[in-house]
């Protein structure tokens, strides 16, 4: 997470014969978009594809499995109670931010819209970006795969507890490669 634009620069300029393509997430944008004006002193074309689902999507499914209850994980303001509204979403509006560097951004809704942007991106011969909103992640655990992230050892969430019985199960069951 925060790579993607700097590697695909990297690979353009180890090969510019070829079209290279950065898929990103909204979050990952928000950290890391200063490395689009890179891209353009440097004059490198890449073809972003960002799709915005609202927030830290991945991050708060794992959030979520480490008993911390996603939280700060998608874009809301904040209450008078300290914590996000979750009535009062945040809307950033990524197009503009790309267009603020002079970056051609089109916005696609369907496959059709996305077929037309990926021609008029692979014509281009800058940086062009393709923009999509996209439904927010729920939680899906259906691979059954285990992203180790430690939790608390000491928590008063009960979510947090539970959370760290369940890392500690999983952590006796692996096996030790070295």
């Amino acid at each position: 997470m925060g790579y993607e634009i700097p590697a695909a620069l990297g690979m353009r300029m180890a090969d510019p014969s070829r079209e290279i393509f950065s898929f990103i997430g909204d979050a990952s944008f928000i950290m890391y978009h200063q490395d689009v004006l890179t891209a353009i002193q440097e004059r490198e074309k890449i073809i972003l594809l960002l799709l915005d689902n609202g927030g830290y999507g991945s991050i708060h499914s794992l959030s979520m499995q480490v008993g911390s209850q996603g939280f700060e994980t998608k874009y809301y303001y904040r209450g008078d109670n300290g914590r996000q509204n979750l009535k009062e979403p945040l809307q950033v509006d990524f197009p503009k931010i790309l267009e603020g560097y002079g970056v051609k951004t089109y916005t696609v809704e369907d496959a059709d819209q996305l077929r037309q942007a990926l021609r008029k991106a692979l014509a281009s011969d800058q940086i062009t970006a393709i923009y999509a909103k996209v439904a927010p992640v729920e939680r899906d655990d259906a691979a059954d795969a285990y992203w180790e992230v430690a939790t608390p050892e000491v928590a008063h969430i009960e979510s947090s507890i539970k959370a760290h019985q369940e890392y500690e199960r999983i952590r006796d069951l692996q096996r030790n490669y070295l």
